[in-house]
């Protein structure tokens, strides 16, 4: 009679005793467990998406990819390709066990959500978001190596893998969703979000009232929020409280 034993990836939470703080502890992660390739000097115009692609394509758990020393941009301008496109790099940004195959993060996940119940956030007045800060005539998009990815593209796109954050004028709750975001000029993007998206009914919300609809853009944020805004999640369900469950 053979009796049923527990895998050690049955595990529902990895080993360090805390989730990552930020990007920046994340990349740290992921380059501990191999998970980084460093690129030096490859140009925002179609070389970064191009060597994204072949990364990609070149095997079926790629790394990603931190391009650094971008021409044109100051040293320390980074852009971070890839963040969540392997089982192990999904697995640090859930703060799941790192896998010995894929299926394990889709078996970690699923026990998790047996337990996962929303966290919402709470408001600081301090925090790493607030180290650099341009306003009025300081803003310019265009001083990030924001790049052109595909040779068709109608330009450089500052939102891929991003936290479009928006609130609902009637019901009072905030929505973030991963929507396209692409660069006009330093001071102005354009913003698409597909019908049937909860963005797009909460804007429409603001049109019908005649008035503009206020939305805020993240961009290198933690990977679990960018995770966060791509699921489909309930109409109503905050995906910070849904990434707080996570963390």
């Amino acid at each position: 009679m053979l009796e049923k034993t527990q895998s050690p990836q049955a595990q529902r939470f990895n080993a360090y005793d805390r989730p990552h703080d930020d990007l920046r502890e994340f990349i740290a992660r992921a380059e501990r467990a191999g998970e980084i390739v460093r690129i030096t000097g490859a140009d925002w115009k179609l070389e970064m998406g191009t060597l994204a692609e072949i990364v990609n394509h070149a095997r079926p758990e790629p790394p990603a990819i931190l391009f650094e020393e971008v021409p044109g941009y100051p040293k320390g301008m980074r852009l971070l390709s890839g963040a969540t496109n392997s089982s192990k790099r999904l697995a640090i940004a859930l703060g799941l066990p790192i896998p010995r195959n894929p299926l394990d993060v889709v078996r970690a996940y699923r026990d998790r959500m047996k337990i996962h119940r929303p966290i919402p956030p709470k408001t600081v007045a301090k925090g790493p978001v607030f180290e650099n800060i341009d306003r009025d005539g300081e803003v310019d998009v265009l001083k990030f190596p924001v790049p052109v990815l595909h040779e068709h593209d109608g330009g450089r796109y500052v939102g891929t893998d991003d936290l479009v954050i928006m609130r609902d004028p009637e019901a009072d709750w905030v929505n973030g969703g991963t929507y396209r975001v692409m660069v006009q000029d330093k001071t102005h993007v354009s913003l698409w979000i597909s019908p049937g998206k909860h963005g797009r009914q909460i804007r429409e919300k603001y049109f019908r009232a005649g008035k503009p609809c206020p939305v805020l853009i993240s961009c290198g944020h933690d990977p679990l929020l960018f995770l966060a805004g791509g699921n489909e999640l309930k109409f109503g369900l905050c995906e910070y409280d849904y990434a707080g469950g996570h963390r």
